[in-house]
């Protein structure tokens, strides 16, 4: 027989309890990619956002979606961004987190998340980077905190 005092902090780990001013958060987890395959393999980050076509800019925003996650009601929402990156090679990582973003927040407002991502409805984000050699690909953690 598993002991209450186990089972309660297993359960905390397989559902964690987050908390802001002693407020319960609803927190949302999605994966995003910094990759995309259009014909060809497109690193989205600011370097290739800046001197990418008007075209390619639209088609890359039509076709990102997060890797997993689920849809959520929200009307104000706070975004926490973790860069995991799989090697060691020197990064911009904010060069990675700004088009995420960008894109992101687009994919919650057409999917009906969030009525737009304006000051009104996009509280902040805080974002991070940790390097971590196992992953096959990098990726981009978005935690979701519904704040209204």
């Amino acid at each position: 027989m598993v002991q209450p005092n186990i089972m309660q902090d297993r359960l905390q780990e397989l559902f964690p309890v987050h908390y802001r001013n002693g407020n319960i958060l609803m927190i949302h987890t999605f994966q995003l990619p910094i990759y995309l395959q259009l014909g060809k393999r497109i690193s989205l980050n600011l370097n290739w956002y800046r001197n990418a076509h008007y075209q390619t800019l639209n088609k890359t925003k039509r076709e990102y979606e997060p890797m997993c996650g689920e849809v959520f009601k929200a009307t104000k929402i706070h975004v926490n961004y973790t860069l995991v990156w799989n090697n060691n090679r020197r990064t911009d990582f904010m060069n990675w987190i700004a088009v995420a973003d960008k894109y992101f927040l687009d994919w919650l407002v057409t999917w009906g998340c969030i009525p737009d991502d304006d000051l009104n409805h996009y509280d902040a984000c805080t974002v991070a980077c940790l390097v971590d050699r196992t992953v096959k690909e990098s990726y981009i953690i978005a935690e979701v905190e519904i704040l209204e």
